[in-house]
């Protein structure tokens, strides 16, 4: 039988402490997304000393050791799922419900991850209406499980005593190795998919079989333990999002662990998490991390501020409910006798109730029924507005420029954001062509050769720019960009590169501002409708509401103007003296996300980008727009 190791759960303190902290405030731990990894390198530890202790005792039954696995992960889980399911029932407008039914089907499959991960990207949508975001990461344990059990009883054990540590590193090598090439491929599928994460496990997987040494020399093992605990600080504190992530850089936090569950029980260095605190945190931490995203998703979607009140109350809150599981789910579903089996019975039935349901809610648009009376006056059918836009996006913006002299040649250069630009000019104006490259300014380097094209995006950038004939002709070239990071260099250098390839000298250049964002808008509007709140009030809310960056604006107008390019305040047209526009006076919706427009909303700031600048319209080979 395994010994209790207190260390452990106190690690576990740690770990879901750091993820919490982030989820709150990401400026408050920017790297508290790796205690998932922390936990990744438990499991393996846990699980391959499970197996091999009942491997040499000759006991390890593998459907024993999955139905014991399913007792400790599934009661807590499926609740959990119930209250959200219940909860959003109340709250969610029918496209994020919809949304929701589909996660839950996914995340009682235990395959969310791959369910995310099919929502990653540009037109991602907001993490604040995906209150099970967080179930990726049971949905990679519980692949790890079903897998790793075989691999370790068919492959390892099968190898001599004596190099089966050197099997299990070559399968981290290998598998540290896909997981890099991987990420440099699709940085969203290595973050979500298990076979990219499966060597962080086999990190703890490792130390089982590696020998205890110098276990009387307490000098050594508080070095080890220290210089472990420094490891995990700094990743906490030094990553962020913006990190490249997992692969190679997934190799400190996840090593960081290993030297603490080496060290851990010899050293009095561990004390800092090993404490009555961090174990009573650490036997929570399913429950903690089960509770915490779904109540800061709810309360954030509700509209509630970033506040120190507001916060306290979130945390209290999700202590509370994971206390309570822990308690009253957790703990009695790990002993056995006929009451339990009775629990384990009402169990099933409710997941299955709750697969039938997700189904229906996933397959029926959300249930709109909930909200007959709004939906009649209002459209706030989100993904059917987003795939108007991108489909007008499809069919008017990819095909040949004018002849000379038939009107304005107009080329749009960006993301997703450009997509808002060239739809809101294609619709207000006839005869001008708008034709759009997609160009993150993250490619800048690639497709100026000066660094290697890792992602597709950026390798779709590269090839439509060596296709000179999609430039030759432009009158007019607007640059429209979320605008993450600026480099005027290479900014410069993309310019002389396109001016270089168009026939028109009188070209104009043109830099729209950062892609102006809302903080939250459709779910506090569409509860402020059913409030009785009037457009105006409506509109009046957005314009608290607003998000953006006036240094970025003032480093892109400023190279503008040193280049003597027009810049153009994206604010301006969406919120001008500060009077937003959320709805149009019919109701229409003019955004499909926080920073997209929908149709209505590119007609509409469209008119006004024309009405404020008529001058970018008229062509040099024209005398009229």
């Amino acid at each position: 039988m395994s010994i209790y190791r207190s260390d452990i759960d106190g690690l576990r303190a740690l770990a879901v402490l750091g993820v919490v902290l982030f989820h709150l405030n990401k400026s408050w731990l920017p790297g508290g997304f790796t205690g998932v990894d922390i936990f990744f390198v438990i499991s393996g530890f846990v699980i391959t000393k499970l197996i091999l202790d009942q491997e040499k005792n000759k006991i390890f039954d593998i459907s024993d050791f999955y139905w014991k696995r399913v007792k400790r992960i599934v009661p807590a889980y499926i609740v959990m799922v119930f209250l959200v399911l219940l909860v959003g029932y109340f709250l969610f407008i029918p496209s994020d419900f919809e949304r929701l039914g589909g996660s839950i089907l996914h995340a009682l499959s235990f395959v969310s991850n791959f369910f995310f991960w099919s929502e990653a990207g540009y037109f991602d949508v907001a993490a604040n209406s995906k209150p099970l975001l967080h179930t990726w990461t049971l949905a990679v344990e519980g692949q790890f499980y079903l897998i790793y059990p075989l691999v370790l009883i068919y492959g390892i054990l099968k190898l001599p005593q004596k190099i089966r540590v050197w099997g299990m590193l070559v399968l981290i090598v290998i598998f540290c190795f896909l997981s890099q090439a991987y990420l440099l491929e699709n940085k969203e599928g290595a973050f979500f998919l298990t076979p990219f994460r499966f060597f962080e496990f086999l990190i703890g997987g490792i130390l089982v079989f590696v020998p205890a040494i110098l276990k009387e020399n307490k000098c050594f093992h508080r070095v080890i333990t220290l210089l472990g605990l420094m490891i995990l600080f700094w990743v906490f504190i030094i990553y962020s999002n913006e990190t490249r992530f997992p692969g190679v850089n997934a190799l400190l936090p996840t090593l960081g662990t290993a030297l603490l569950i080496y060290s851990g029980t010899y050293s009095s260095v561990s004390k800092i998490y090993n404490n009555g605190i961090g174990v009573w945190v650490g036997k929570r931490s399913y429950s903690l991390y089960l509770y915490h995203w779904p109540v800061i998703v709810f309360f954030t979607y509700m509209g509630w501020e970033n506040s120190s009140r507001n916060t306290i109350i979130i945390v209290a809150l999700f202590f509370l409910l994971s206390i309570m599981s822990y308690r009253f789910i957790e703990r009695p579903l790990r002993r056995g006798g006929a009451e339990i089996i009775i629990q384990k019975l009402l169990l099933g039935v409710l997941m299955i109730g709750l697969l039938l349901t997700a189904s229906y809610i996933w397959k029926n648009d959300g249930w709109k029924w909930r909200f007959d009376t709004v939906l009649k006056t209002y459209d706030f059918d989100l993904p059917k507005l987003r795939d108007e836009f991108r489909a007008h996006d499809k069919q008017n913006h990819f095909g040949p420029f004018l002849p000379k002299g038939n009107g304005l040649n107009l080329l749009v250069v960006g993301d997703s954001h450009a997509v808002n630009l060239a739809s809101a000019i294609s619709l207000n104006k006839r005869n001008i062509r708008v034709k759009r490259i997609p160009l993150d300014d993250r490619c800048f380097g690639g497709v100026l050769k000066k660094e290697k094209v890792e992602s597709v995006e950026c390798k779709n950038a590269e090839s439509e720019f060596s296709r000179i004939e999609n430039f030759r002709r432009a009158d007019v070239v607007v640059f429209a960009m979320l605008w993450n990071d600026i480099d005027d260099e290479l900014f410069k250098e993309i310019l002389v590169n396109i001016e270089g390839k168009i026939l028109n000298p009188d070209v104009k250049i043109i830099i729209m501002g950062k892609a102006f964002r809302f903080q939250r808008m459709h779910s506090e509007l569409f509860h402020s409708i059913i409030e009785g709140k009037t457009i105006k009030e409506m509109n009046e809310i957005s314009s608290k509401r607003k998000k953006n960056d006036p240094l970025i604006n003032e480093d892109l107008k400023a190279f503008a103007k040193k280049n003597k390019y027009l810049f153009i305040d994206t604010e301006s047209l969406v919120c001008p003296e500060n009077r937003c526009s959320f709805l149009g006076k019919n109701g229409a919706l003019y955004f499909w996300d926080r920073s997209h427009w929908t149709l209505a909303g590119a007609k509409e700031f469209g008119s006004r980008l024309i009405n404020k600048h008529p001058e970018i319209f008229i062509s040099s080979n024209e005398n009229t727009p």
